[in-house]
């Protein structure tokens, strides 16, 4: 094996490995997202206790009860 060879397949796996971290976080922000949308239009039900959360969604409520945390501290502020 020559030294182009070895450059040229690093380079390959190099970018299979960027490729799929680069899909798994397009992935994680996918699944952020639809969680946030989903906290978004059944908050109320779930705070009363008459819902309970996809078991999919439950990974995102810490960082989506963050966020509400921060967007009812804005509103306060102004």
């Amino acid at each position: 094996m020559n030294k182009l060879f070895l450059t040229n397949k690093l380079k390959q796996a190099n970018e299979k490995e960027t490729r799929k971290i680069k899909f798994i976080e397009k992935k994680t922000k996918r699944e952020e997202k639809n969680a946030w949308k989903w906290y978004e239009k059944w908050w109320d039900r779930y705070e009363a206790g008459t819902i309970t959360v996809p078991e999919r969604f439950k990974k995102h409520l810490d960082s989506y009860q963050i966020y509400k945390a921060d967007k009812i501290a804005k509103q306060l502020k102004n």
